[in-house]
């Protein structure tokens, strides 16, 4: 998608722009949403990363709480019924595998808990183990840190987080 140009001008890469303009974006990307190819299939284009503005299924939302210090993460996916495996817990075992930063969920501060909740809300919205161990540290300190004890992210959030801070350039 090449960059937008309405009224005053959108800087599409440094991430700049109105709330009426930023509507108008999220609905252009949604319009424009295509599912990610299969990164198996892509090997022949190994210097190419996945455009992380067409995420996986951008019907998921990400629901964390506290309850008694105990934190846990959902996955609610509005394209699908609701069931025993919808909504389904984040599971932190695939996560682990990818960068063990630690045994359980944080968030609000920027603990080994709250880098592990960065690598598993990556890896869950690109499905790509590079870019989730690229980007966790600064996902962490600069988006997991600050939620609060209860929260709700729409996986398009975290999508369009990670293409600004991938496709940023210095000075923008």
């Amino acid at each position: 998608m090449r960059p937008l140009v309405l009224d005053y001008g959108l800087r599409w890469n440094g991430c700049l722009f109105t709330n009426v303009k930023a509507l108008v974006l999220v609905s252009l990307l949604v319009t424009d949403y295509k599912g990610m190819a299969n990164l198996q299939d892509m090997s022949h284009l190994e210097s190419q990363r996945p455009d992380f503005r067409n995420a996986r299924h951008p019907s998921r939302m990400y629901s964390g709480a506290c309850d008694g210090g105990k934190f846990t993460v959902s996955v609610l996916d509005s394209a699908l019924p609701q069931d025993e495996t919808n909504p389904r817990p984040l599971a932190i075992s695939e996560s682990r595998k990818v960068q063990d930063c630690c045994e359980s969920y944080h968030w609000g501060d920027e603990s080994n808990g709250a880098r592990q909740l960065a690598v598993a809300l990556l890896l869950d919205v690109t499905g790509d183990p590079d870019s989730a161990k690229q980007w966790f540290e600064f996902f962490a300190c600069r988006y997991v840190a600050n939620l609060g004890q209860s929260w709700n992210v729409p996986e398009l959030d975290i999508a369009l987080w990670l293409h600004c801070y991938q496709n940023a350039r210095p000075g923008s």
